[in-house]
């Protein structure tokens, strides 16, 4: 049995918050129009970090037993800027409103396929962020995965 990251990303994409499209590893767009928004992706700059693989046996090869843990970045793109008739403040808390929407059903899920454990790691840099060229109200979302692997 090899790391899950492919099944648990998969996990995630089938959480449902309303009004909010979820992206997995294998539909992370080009590009992004308002129209697609609010859309939760991976991070293409760094999906995949703090990665901390530990022995929790002895062997070899496939004998022995690992946890691994590491945290999974997402963008959520909740606008683009200057979009509609609406002001930053408006844009602002949906966004805000969003992420949490998401951080919610995170608490409320008893399982993501794939972990041992997990729980979201933060929610923050909220600001603009530039993705494929258009910018957007945006903020980071990150989850803590623990796994055992064989």
């Amino acid at each position: 049995m090899g790391l899950a990251i492919a099944t648990i990303s998969s996990a995630i994409t089938d959480l449902s918050v309303t009004g909010l499209t979820i992206k997995d590893i294998d539909e992370i767009p080009q590009a992004v129009i308002n129209r697609d928004c609010p859309l939760l992706v991976p991070n293409p700059d760094n999906y995949v970090t703090r990665f901390i693989a530990e022995p929790d046996s002895f062997g070899a090869g496939s004998d022995r037993k690992w946890t691994a843990t590491y945290t999974l970045n997402y963008l959520l793109l909740y606008a683009a800027v200057g979009a509609g008739r609406t002001t930053v403040i408006e844009k602002y808390s949906g966004m805000v409103s969003t992420a949490f929407a998401f951080f919610d059903a995170v608490l409320a899920s008893s399982t993501l396929t794939g972990t041992v454990d997990f729980e979201p790691d933060m929610i923050g840099d909220f600001g603009i962020v530039d993705f494929s060229g258009t910018s957007f109200h945006s903020c980071a979302v990150s989850l803590n995965v623990k796994e055992f692997v064989n």
